[in-house]
């Protein structure tokens, strides 16, 4: 058997599936963190909050169903530079958390919808929100506003981007505008 040097074989023109392949996967790992880069947290801090609230109000909402002998309440505040997600179950005047989370505000600012009122969320002005036993909201104010909860209970939260939530009368939390 008599093996050929490599300059005699016969050389295609062009380039390989893998030479190919492989550029376009680095290609694609180079824009995705250049997109992360030029987006920044910022941008996605909106979207969280939302997620977060919603997260918490449908957990707050199937607490109330299973823990009917419990006043349940979701409270949304500020606490120093974070916004604080909390649930909370009352019985007989003492609360104890059920769940809290917390995400920094700096890029977050929350709006409350009720009807035509609007109200601010801030360091002095917090959201909660009390359902019954079968998860129907009850009550609901933002700071001594008190909200209609028979007109739904809409968040909006912007910052690089506006994302809207609605509590339902019903106490089911579904992204999107009330109404």
């Amino acid at each position: 058997m008599k093996i050929l040097p490599i300059s005699s074989l016969e050389h295609g023109t062009g380039f390989t599936i893998v030479e190919l392949v492989t550029v376009l996967l680095l290609l694609g790992i180079l824009s995705a963190f250049a997109v992360s880069k030029l987006m920044g947290a910022s941008s996605f801090r909106p979207s969280l909050v939302v997620q977060e609230s919603m997260a918490l109000l449908r957990f707050s909402l199937s607490q109330a169903q299973a823990r009917q002998d419990l006043g349940i309440s979701f409270v949304l505040d500020q606490s120093g530079s974070d916004w604080r997600f909390r649930v909370l179950a009352d019985r007989t005047g003492s609360a104890a958390e059920l769940r809290t989370a917390m995400i920094a505000h700096s890029d977050a600012a929350i709006r409350v919808l009720n009807g035509v009122g609007q109200t601010h969320l801030d360091s002095s002005t917090a959201l909660v929100i009390d359902f019954d036993g079968l998860g129907s909201i009850v009550s609901s104010t933002a700071g001594a506003t008190v909200l209609n909860p028979d007109l739904g209970i809409g968040l909006e939260v912007s910052g690089d981007a506006t994302f809207n939530l609605c509590v339902a009368p019903g106490g089911f939390a579904f992204r999107g505008a009330c109404g």
